[in-house]
C-alpha cells in the first residue's frame, strides 16, 4: 500500500474513533440523562439506615456523610450527601451513578449536636459495600447494573470522659 493510502486510511480510522468517543457521552431522554453503555459499567447506589446507641435507643441529629468516590475524602469534583437522622435515628442519602461498582466507599457517622439528644457519641464509619444490599432498580442486562440500596445500621458508643 503506499504511503498516501496508509495515511488517509490512519486519519479515516482517527476520525471514526473521534466519532464514536462524542457518542458515548451522556445523552438526555424525555429531560433524563441517561449514560450510554460504551465499555463502562455503571450502578447506581443510595445508602439508608437507623443510628442507635448501644441499648438500642434511635439518635436524633446523628450527622452522616455518604461519598461517591473510593478515595474517601471530600473533593470539589465529587458528590457527597450530608444527611442528619431523624428523631426515630434513620436517615436516606441521594442517589449516587457511579461509572464501575460499589467498592471502598464509606458512610461516616458523627455526633455534632454534643449533649442534646442523648449525650456525645464517638464517631464511626463503615463499607458501604460490606451492608446488605437490595436491588431496587434493574440493570439493561449489558454495562448498566442498576440500582443498590445499601442499609448501614450503626450502634455509636458513648464518648468517655479523659
Amino acid at each position: 500500500m503506499k504511503p498516501e493510502k496508509k495515511t488517509l486510511l490512519a486519519r479515516l480510522c482517527a476520525a471514526v474513533l473521534v466519532l464514536l468517543g462524542f457518542a458515548s457521552c451522556e445523552k438526555a431522554f424525555n429531560g433524563i440523562f441517561v449514560p450510554v453503555e460504551y465499555g463502562s459499567p455503571s450502578v447506581d447506589f443510595k445508602v439508608k439506615g437507623t443510628i442507635t446507641d448501644e441499648n438500642e435507643n434511635p439518635l436524633e441529629g446523628i450527622r452522616v456523610i455518604v461519598r461517591k468516590n473510593e478515595q474517601n475524602r471530600p473533593s470539589p469534583y465529587d458528590e457527597e450527601d450530608t444527611i442528619y437522622t431523624d428523631a426515630k435515628g434513620k436517615y436516606q442519602s441521594k442517589e449516587f451513578m457511579r461509572v464501575d461498582f460499589v467498592w471502598e466507599q464509606k458512610a461516616y457517622f458523627d455526633d455534632v449536636d454534643g449533649e442534646a439528644h442523648g449525650g456525645v457519641f464517638q464517631s464511626d464509619s463503615m463499607l458501604v459495600k460490606d451492608a446488605p444490599k437490595e436491588h431496587y432498580k434493574e440493570g439493561s442486562g449489558n454495562w448498566y447494573s442498576g440500582g443498590y440500596e445499601y442499609t448501614v445500621d450503626v450502634k455509636l458508643k458513648k464518648k468517655v470522659e479523659d
